[in-house]
């Protein structure tokens, strides 16, 4: 086969002792095997920008491997030395789920340790915001966490936090990378000083609380349980085998239970068994029955590590007296552009002429002009509208709503005005208080809103299980 000379000049200078007989071994076994893949392994080195690097893991310079984060981490350390002289140099370290996570976490504190520096290091994983303010509570200049977001399952990545909590910005990443660059393999301190590496154990996770997306089990949507988005179940159902809290609560929508007659859900109950929640209930709630004011059907699935059965909550409400829009949202009347989030859509006349003539409670109907069941957008001006049971349905005030729905006009109509919900509006229906500000577009609030469990469902779950928590350390506090 043949090999460009800039290429093989990298390949032969891995072929060296100052990289170990594993590496050395895979790349001699992608030359006779796979060319190609040897090819993409060396052909650049794996970029460093702004923030880190991410790429697929493996050997050669194109890679994640042991030596292109060793070769990251000692030009950082290069780096704080210059910039900090006259300081006790400190890194927290921390990593997530990601596969070789914890391993190259140890790799990158190896090298921090060998060149002095203090390493504060994660024995378990942990979410990046909370690597950002052990970074400011610890007093450290620099922190390290590996991972690479929402990439494959065979990325990993290496992102670089600064003494301010946020993560590297010019100038320090420019001249960081530069010293990078500049760096030789064989310039690269892998001899750990053990003595400066401190495992940050941090408290036992209690609780372990997710609603991964549900698009593929959605009534609304095209209920396809192929959907790759399904694929984040299984993702919390690694989390939770890999924290073993004491207790889960996971939130989906029903459609997860009916979908192939329950054929998901068992599958879901069996895979909670096999990582040791022998007895994980399965409950189809509505958000009215606990003070709600609107008529949300959610499943969740609520386990314990020692197996005990699960009561849930009773409800707060009862189907006779549920909480109605009367009192969470009327008062927003006449306020619209002076809260938070309570913007009015401008919704074309056609659109506002037909809001009209639906009347509380109801939908469209047959007292409707003729014109105005045409669709208003010049591509569905010759289609005649359809009823469709959020968009042109009106509220009732003494009643609770319909689930709020995600999406830019996907929110009902407001009881007495015409127009649809406001995002203020479909919050309060969520019951988040008015200090809680949604950002982005309109389409990104409504998603934010839309997507949420409500809040007070959630406060009345939580409440629940910390009192289970509460008799638990009772228990064993008393014997």
């Amino acid at each position: 086969m043949y090999i460009a000379p800039e290429l093989l000049e990298k390949i032969n200078e891995w072929l060296t002792p100052v990289f170990d007989e594993e590496t050395q071994s895979e790349i001699k076994n992608m030359i006779t095997t796979s060319p190609k893949e040897l090819e993409e392994s060396f052909y650049k080195n794996l970029d460093f920008g702004t923030g880190g690097m991410r790429g697929v893991m493996g050997v050669g310079t194109n890679r994640i491997n042991k030596y292109t984060l060793g070769k990251n981490t000692q030009g950082i350390s290069n780096y704080m030395k210059t910039v900090f002289p006259n300081k006790d140099l400190k890194v927290v370290i921390a990593y997530d789920c990601r596969h070789n996570s914890d391993t190259l976490a140890k790799i990158v504190a190896d090298v921090f340790s060998a060149n002095g520096i203090h390493v504060y290091l994660f024995s378990d994983m942990r979410p990046t915001p909370e690597l950002s303010f052990a970074l400011k509570y610890l007093g450290c200049q620099a922190g390290i966490v590996l991972t690479a977001s929402h990439s494959p399952p065979e990325y990993n990545g290496y992102k670089v936090y600064w003494e301010d909590g946020g993560q590297l910005v010019p100038p320090q990443d420019a001249a960081i990378i530069n010293l990078i660059e500049s760096l030789n393999y064989d310039e690269i301190n892998f001899e750990p000083n053990e003595k400066l590496i401190e495992y940050t154990r941090g408290k036992k996770i209690n609780v372990v609380v997710g609603g991964p997306p549900c698009q593929g089990f959605s009534t609304i949507g095209n209920r396809n349980p192929e959907d790759v988005r399904n694929n984040l179940i299984l993702e919390f159902l690694r989390v939770v085998d890999t924290v073993k809290p004491d207790y889960f609560i996971m939130e989906n929508v029903r459609g997860l239970v009916s979908s192939k007659n329950g054929y998901f859900k068992d599958i879901l109950l069996q895979k909670f068994k096999d990582i040791g929640y022998e007895n994980v209930q399965c409950k189809i709630v509505c958000a009215t029955d606990y003070g709600v004011p609107q008529k949300r059907y959610r499943v969740l699935f609520i386990g314990s590590l020692d197996g005990s059965e699960i009561e849930f909550p009773e409800h707060t409400n009862s189907k006779e007296n549920p909480e109605t829009l009367r009192k969470h949202i009327m008062d927003l009347v006449g306020k619209e552009n002076k809260i938070a989030n309570h913007i009015p859509t401008n919704h074309n006349p056609i659109v506002k002429e037909r809001i009209s003539y639906i009347k509380e409670g109801g939908g469209i109907d047959s007292d409707i002009p003729e014109h105005l069941l045409k669709g208003s957008r010049s591509d569905y001006k010759n289609n005649k509208l359809k009823n469709f049971s959020h968009v042109y349905k009106r509220l009732h005030r003494d009643k609770p709503a319909t689930t709020m729905v995600p999406g830019h006009n996907a929110f009902p109509l407001h009881p007495t005005e015409n127009r649809s919900l406001t995002v203020r509006e479909a919050a309060r229906i969520q019951t988040f208080p008015d200090d809680v500000v949604f950002e982005g577009t309109r389409q990104d609030q409504c998603i934010q809103v839309g997507n949420a469990v409500p809040v007070k469902l959630s406060e009345i779950f939580a409440k629940h299980l910390k009192e289970k928590l509460v008799e638990q350390w009772e228990q064993i506090t008393t014997y």
